[in-house]
């Protein structure tokens, strides 16, 4: 047995709340996995389902790796997490969008607002959420609200493309969209069964304005209609988000929106649309995945006996909000660790990859490729040119004699380095090369004439 196997013999077969034994519905279920791929290294993949308070509390927090969750199990802090939205949600939702289309949004105020929405909706769980889109100015404002369905979010992307183009005549009422918008949203919850949840989404780039003649009659107006349409979002008791784009009047929003759920006030920008969009969809999907990496002296201590632990989320910000969970363990029945997959490489922890060597195993046949290819480039760069392009060895030349009669005669008796012989080169290149005087035409014909018989 390896000294690596023989480390990681004694490590839990962890058993879980939804198995056998758990204890109570606080107990979130997980899973030990290995961090790596033919790795004996442990990670703990949870999961956690939360309420709409905690999905909005944990939504400005979704990140890699995220300081606002701490773990601690066999009284050891775990390290990390990192966490990932999941597209779930743990109870259904109905969610109604309403969109400014006033003559303000004319351009690419429209443009930028139908991208970046219809992203949203690719973004939000494909079961359990139910979207109504609906458009909304100074004229038929409770009519074009009343006529939206809650469909799937892709039949949604189909009702987002076919709404009317802005008009240049038309305001914004925005109080009223608030007000009706809310009023659906609590009759579609209400027809549902269980533990249904609902949010309303307004996008504007303007402010409450009523004052044209062909506006609705009896829109709300001025401070006394805001102070309506405030108490119908705190009466409704579902989740609302107004996103600000462009010239708007962010005293007039937050004091619309309320402390709880305070109003996304951004420049019209595809990109800060994006986000703000994202944000709330990390709110609806109320699921999250987290990773954690365990230490080597909890590895050791959940093999004894039966363990507690649990996971918390701090708020940074000046509130400090919070929400825990428990975790629950046994020891194992086998001294054989019980791992239940392999944790996807993206979502490890930092300080996970520096304390389990994730990643070392790549690095080092890194190094050895690039050494190899270094030690080729010197061969081939060094060493094989010499035996490439060597002078080959010259044998020795004869030089020509000529006659008493100026005729050239051949003769193998010449010895080497002296006239006519080819000195061995010392450094690839010939020096006993000269040029001779060009022959005369008779010079052959001389030599070899004829002899008549």
């Amino acid at each position: 047995m390896t000294r690596g196997r023989r480390r990681y013999l004694c490590i839990a077969m962890l058993v879980v709340a939804g198995t056998a034994g758990a204890q109570g519905p606080s107990v979130v279920p997980s899973r030990l996995v290995r961090c790596a791929e033919n790795s004996d290294v442990p990670c703990l993949l949870t999961r956690l389902d939360l309420s709409t308070r905690e999905a909005r509390l944990a939504a400005h927090a979704d990140s890699a790796p995220s300081r606002s969750w701490t773990g601690k199990l066999a009284g050891l802090s775990m390290i990390g997490p990192t966490v990932r939205p999941i597209r779930a949600t743990a109870s259904p939702f109905r969610l109604m969008i309403l969109l400014d289309l006033s003559g303000s949004m004319r351009g690419e105020g429209v443009a930028f607002v139908r991208s970046a929405v219809r992203t949203f909706l690719a973004e939000l769980p494909p079961t359990g959420v139910t979207v109504a889109v609906a458009p909304f100015e100074s004229r038929q404002v409770a009519e074009r609200i009343a006529a939206a369905r809650y469909v799937s979010p892709i039949e949604a992307m189909a009702v987002l493309d076919a709404l009317p183009a802005p008009d240049a005549a038309g305001n914004t009422a925005l109080f009223d969209a608030v007000r009706f918008g809310l009023a659906s949203v609590v009759g579609a919850v209400g027809a549902a069964a269980g533990t249904t949840r609902g949010g309303l989404l307004v996008v504007t780039d303007g402010k409450n304005d009523v004052s044209g003649r062909r506006d609705d009659p009896g829109l709300l107006a001025g401070v006394s209609g805001r102070t309506v349409a405030r108490d119908a979002v705190d009466k409704s008791g579902q989740s609302l988000w107004i996103i600000g784009a462009g010239k708007v009047d962010a005293a007039e929003l937050r004091a619309l929106a309320g402390p709880q759920s305070p109003p996304y006030i951004i420049e019209l920008s595809p990109i800060l649309l994006h986000q703000s969009l994202t944000s709330i969809a990390s709110e609806i999907s109320t699921a999250r995945e987290l990773v954690f990496g365990l230490t080597s002296g909890s590895r050791f201590r959940l093999a004894r006996a039966r363990t507690v632990g649990g996971i918390r989320f701090q708020e940074s910000t000046a509130s400090g909000a919070s929400f825990s969970r428990s975790l629950a363990w046994r020891p194992p029945l086998l001294a054989l660790p019980a791992f239940e997959g392999v944790a996807d490489s993206a979502s490890l922890p930092a300080e996970v990859r520096a304390i389990t060597g994730f990643g070392e195993g790549e690095s080092s046949r890194r190094w050895l490729l690039v050494i190899f290819f270094a030690l080729n480039g010197v061969l081939v760069g060094g060493a094989l040119p010499r035996f490439a392009w060597a002078a080959p060895h010259s044998p020795t030349a004869v030089a020509p004699l000529v006659s008493a009669g100026g005729v050239a005669a051949r003769t193998a008796a010449t010895p080497p380095n002296e006239v006519g012989a080819v000195a061995e080169p010392t450094n690839g290149l010939r020096s006993d090369v000269h040029e001779v005087a060009p022959r005369t035409p008779d010079e052959i014909t001389g030599s070899f004439r004829r002899v008549a018989p």
